[in-house]
């Protein structure tokens, strides 16, 4: 049983402007208080769902019948499991407010996910959402570029030989700027390869341009590492001719003193130290809470309370850190039976992109034979940051983990 056209027609609609509200709108813009642009028209977007809900005639009949294929679904029933245990961590949390805010962030991309899987679920409904992804993602690169040479906008810089601004565009923070552009890379330049529209070709190799340019004006060396992975990744799996875009890269490098300087910070020690400090701190929360973390969310909170107790692990000029790894933030704050369903999660999406791109055809398995590479390149991310919580970078990856699922269970369809 599902929603009318007209209703779906508008959830889609809503859905959309919620996206193009997250990315277009700067991070710090808020309508009321802590509430931005974006949360407002994602509380409309669930309010009006259940709402249709109520209004669709026979509700007893919509839940149960559509409960069933949720709870067959294993990446559902996993996140869910998953919530499960974030919710229950709220009730030791140091920080109950931050705790419950994490889950429900968390709760709302499942909330998400189960809407395009039961409602949202055509091909027509999936192509618009990865257009309107596409051109948000080039919207925000000019957004970058302009803001790099404006220098409006920019809150963190990096000491190479000068200070060299580090665009962030509309997201508020460069790694996770360069993360999303990377994430980006690779499917669209999967479609760029098979497209045969020249109009759209060009589409997508000027995204492309954008995309390259910002990830190097982010200086993020997380995506640069990632960036790079995933090429190698990429020629390794279909052509060594993709490792021209590493030797285009280096020759960049070379030419420009700054890309050069922060590529050599790779090697010194005193800027790789800090963040193998705070893991170790990550380390001990686990040693001490190995089975039911410290509280969803708590890392930060109590970050401070744990640098005290191990003098060893103080750093001048950090407090209150993130833990600057997502498989550690999962142990640490959940502790052990969480952190193997979160590897369960990612074992699971990892399985039906891998079988997505050897099964399906045309533009969709174009599309996830990218974002196959994609998903390499989030775990990369992922072990030096908090990519997987960052709804910026995060919201976008679980609808196309979402979007993989429905394809598979109907793969004969898709490939008509």
């Amino acid at each position: 049983m599902q929603l009318s056209n007209k209703v779906k027609k508008t959830l889609l609609f809503v859905l959309n402007c919620y996206l193009a509200a997250l990315l277009l709108v700067p991070r710090d813009f808020n309508i009321y208080k802590n509430v931005g642009p974006a949360d407002t028209i994602l509380c409309l977007l669930f309010i009006f769902y259940f709402i249709a809900i109520l209004r669709s005639g026979n509700i007893k009949k919509y839940v149960v019948l559509n409960s069933k294929k949720v709870f067959k679904n294993k990446l559902i029933k996993s996140m869910l499991l998953l919530f499960v245990f974030m919710v229950v961590s709220t009730i030791y949390a140091s920080n109950k407010l931050v705790s419950i805010g994490e889950a429900f962030r968390f709760f709302s991309y499942i909330l998400i996910g189960i809407m395009i899987y039961l409602e949202l679920n055509n091909k027509s409904f999936f192509r618009m959402i990865i257009t309107n992804y596409f051109v948000m993602t080039g919207i925000i690169c000019i957004f970058g570029i302009i803001q790099f040479f404006t220098g409006k906008g920019i809150s963190t810089t990096v000491i190479i030989m000068d200070k060299v601004n580090r665009v962030q565009s509309t997201l508020g923070n460069p790694n996770a700027f360069g993360a999303f552009l990377v994430i980006s890379f690779f499917p669209l330049l999967s479609l760029l390869i098979s497209e045969k529209s020249k109009k759209i070709k060009w589409f997508y190799g000027f995204n492309l341009l954008l995309i390259s340019i910002n990830i190097v004006l982010s200086f993020s060396r997380n995506s640069w590492l990632a960036w790079t992975i995933g090429i190698v990744v990429l020629a390794l799996l279909y052509s060594y001719k993709f490792l021209y875009i590493l030797a285009l890269g280096g020759a960049g490098a070379l030419v420009f003193p700054s890309m050069r300087g922060r590529l050599l910070q790779f090697t010194d020690v005193s800027q790789n130290m800090s963040r193998i400090n705070i893991w170790r701190v990550a380390l001990k929360m686990i040693k001490e809470h190995p089975f039911k973390g410290i509280g969803n969310g708590n890392f930060s909170a109590l970050y401070d309370n744990y640098v005290e107790k191990y003098p060893e692990l103080w750093m001048e000029d950090i407090k209150g850190y993130p833990s600057h790894n997502s498989f550690l933030k999962v142990f640490s704050e959940l502790g052990v039976f969480a952190f193997i369903i979160f590897i369960a999660v990612m074992a699971r999406i990892i399985k039906t992109v891998n079988f997505l791109r050897k099964n399906l055809k045309g533009y969709y398995g174009e599309f996830y034979t990218g974002f196959f590479i994609s998903l390499i390149v989030m775990i990369i991310l992922n072990l030096f940051d908090n990519i997987f919580f960052a709804p910026q970078v995060a919201v976008h990856f679980w609808i196309f983990a979402f979007i993989a699922e429905y394809i598979r269970e109907n793969i004969v369809m898709f490939n008509n």
